[in-house]
């Protein structure tokens, strides 16, 4: 641990800061999800109820397999001699079933694949998350002791005063700039930036050399949620962008990335951000890498 770091963890705890927050059974529900389980019903309750769960075959119809193929990437060098042996036979298609009930986000996904043929994994990911209809994220609190997962900020308030303590050391080998713009993709509700500036308040000398926090977040149900947490007593108005919190930092909310400014010292952070980033599945086969896409399962008698 840097010098630094030392003289910024003795002096925030020297300062009066509120008791750990966050009750036993956040906790205790927390430490039960590290023993071994075989299944996570709530989880799996909630996505059902969101989306029809995809099915991968493993010997798919040749329909599949020719769809897959049409949509996949073009052909790369073979693997090295090191590499396992390709497959034989083109990537499955991961599917869908057709006579699946029909939730807006399951209809939304079927209708693309009817109408412009298989979809990307990225894209299937995307709209299972984001869709506005009934994406994952997008209309319930999924966090804490009452959802499917906790993250590290909702156990205690420790992780992000440390994250604090991480920004001012960072800001100090960047050469203490005098502009610095704070931005968290994917902010949950917000309890980790809160922590984060509540410690930050502690030492003016980098405090003041704030001029924004950006929140990237694609939920609006969130961005309200995080907007309660960072500046409690502030309503984000209904088309509004930006609030101001008491100690005189606005926040502002961003459906992407692009749209956060550039022109001045950035740092970020992003805890547990890129676990449910959208990606592209690939696999190697025997004429070089596929990419493997979703598909329609066909209707079976």
């Amino acid at each position: 641990m840097s010098a630094t770091a030392s003289r910024c963890l003795r002096l925030l705890s020297s300062k009066t800061t509120p008791a750990l927050r966050r009750d036993r059974t956040i906790s205790g529900r927390f430490i039960n999800s590290l023993r071994p389980t075989t299944t996570r019903p709530s989880l799996q309750r909630r996505f059902n109820a969101t989306l029809a769960s995809p099915s991968s075959s493993s010997s798919p119809s040749p329909s599949s397999s020719s769809s897959a193929a049409a949509s996949s990437s073009s052909s790369s060098s073979s693997s090295s001699s090191t590499s396992s042996p390709p497959s034989s036979s083109p990537p499955p298609a991961t599917t869908v079933a057709e006579d699946d009930p029909a939730g807006p986000v399951s209809k939304h996904i079927r209708d693309q694949i009817k109408f412009g043929g298989p979809i990307s994994v990225a894209n299937f990911m995307r709209s299972a998350l984001t869709h506005p209809e009934g994406g994952y994220y997008m209309k319930e609190d999924v966090f804490g002791a009452r959802g499917d997962f906790t993250t590290s900020p909702e156990i205690s308030q420790m992780f992000g005063e440390l994250v604090g303590i991480w920004f001012i050391t960072h800001w100090q080998s960047l050469g203490s700039p005098k502009d610095v713009r704070i931005v968290e993709l994917g902010p949950g509700r917000g309890t980790l930036m809160a922590d984060v500036l509540r410690t930050l308040a502690q030492f003016p000398s980098f405090h003041k050399t704030i001029r924004g926090v950006h929140m990237v977040d694609a939920s609006p149900f969130l961005r309200t949620m995080q907007a309660q947490t960072v500046a409690p007593g502030v309503v984000l108005e209904e088309g509004s962008a930006t609030v101001s919190r008491e100690d005189g930092l606005n926040v502002h909310w961003h459906e992407v990335l692009d749209d956060v400014p550039s022109d001045m010292c950035t740092m970020f952070v992003a805890h547990e951000f890129f676990d449910a980033m959208p990606i592209y599945k690939f696999e190697l086969t025997e004429d070089g890498w596929r990419e493997i896409v979703v598909a329609l399962e066909p209707k079976t008698e």
